[in-house]
């Protein structure tokens, strides 16, 4: 009898824990995927604040892009290894260190 309560308890966690998971997930999705604002934030940010002109920042764009098409296999492996929520986790985590990179680097010339 006492299995059946916790059993039906993890039910009901698990059912809370979605609903609560759906709820957040809309919210996480429009801030995640609004690239546009936040690729002309960056611009912005690199060309006025940090100095960096807009040439050099156009070229470590497109390294960038040419970058993310050579890393895609390795980071199927890596989601294979890991599994989608702990590489989503991951790659949130990788921004926020890029993001503070970008913060705290030197003004260039």
């Amino acid at each position: 009898m006492e299995e059946t309560k916790e059993k039906q308890f993890n039910k009901d966690e698990i059912s809370k824990r979605r609903r609560n998971n759906a709820r957040l997930y809309p919210l996480y999705e429009m801030i995640s995927k609004d690239m546009l604002l936040y690729y002309s934030i960056e611009f912005l940010f690199l060309t006025i604040t940090k100095g960096v002109s807009t040439p050099v920042l156009l070229k470590i764009s497109a390294l960038y892009f040419i970058m993310r098409i050579i890393t895609q296999i390795p980071s199927v492996a890596i989601t294979d290894f890991l599994g989608k929520r702990k590489s989503i986790i991951l790659a949130n985590v990788l921004v926020c260190v890029r993001t503070l990179i970008l913060i705290l680097m030197p003004r260039c010339c």
